[in-house]
């Protein structure tokens, strides 16, 4: 989806104090998010924010 541009942001919360199980997956998954520019969150505060702007620009 993210290589069709389908998505308007990505939201992927990681727990920074724990290993990730599939970490080869999950940087994967951001790398590509990267590569097409695809708005990320991968905390709360992010993930408030882009909420707020996706709900004020509708």
């Amino acid at each position: 989806m993210i290589a069709e541009r389908r998505p308007d942001a990505l939201f992927f919360f990681i727990d920074p104090l724990s290993a990730l199980p599939h970490d080869d997956d999950v940087k994967s998954l951001l790398r590509i998010a990267t590569l097409y520019n695809t708005i990320l969150a991968i905390n709360e505060a992010t993930a408030s924010r882009i909420i707020a702007q996706l709900h004020h620009d509708v």
